[in-house]
C-alpha cells in the first residue's frame, strides 16, 4: 500500500474523530419541550391536597419526565397522565 494513502487514510480517521463529536453528528438538535400550560401559575397557592398539572408541546417519555421531576421540600405523591 502507498505510504501517502495510508497516511492521508490515517489523517482523516482522526479528523473525523475529532470533528464528529465537535459538531454534534448524530446528536438530538430538536429544541427543548416547553412547557405551554400549568396550574397552579406562577405565584399562584395551591391547596396542600392539590395537584400540579403540566401540558407540554408535544408528546413526553413518562419515564424520563418523571425521573427528572422535583420538588423541594421533598414532597410524597404520584403522576398520572393524561391522553
Amino acid at each position: 500500500m502507498n505510504m501517502n494513502r495510508l497516511l492521508s487514510g490515517l489523517v482523516a480517521v482522526v479528523l473525523l474523530s475529532v470533528l464528529i463529536p465537535i459538531c454534534g453528528v448524530g446528536a438530538d438538535l430538536s429544541p427543548a419541550p416547553i412547557v405551554v400550560q400549568r396550574s397552579p401559575e406562577r405565584g399562584e397557592e395551591l391547596a396542600i391536597d392539590g395537584a400540579i398539572e403540566m401540558i407540554f408541546d408535544r408528546p413526553m417519555d413518562r419515564a424520563s419526565v418523571e425521573a427528572a421531576f422535583s420538588l423541594s421540600p421533598h414532597v410524597v405523591g404520584s403522576f398520572s397522565w393524561l391522553f
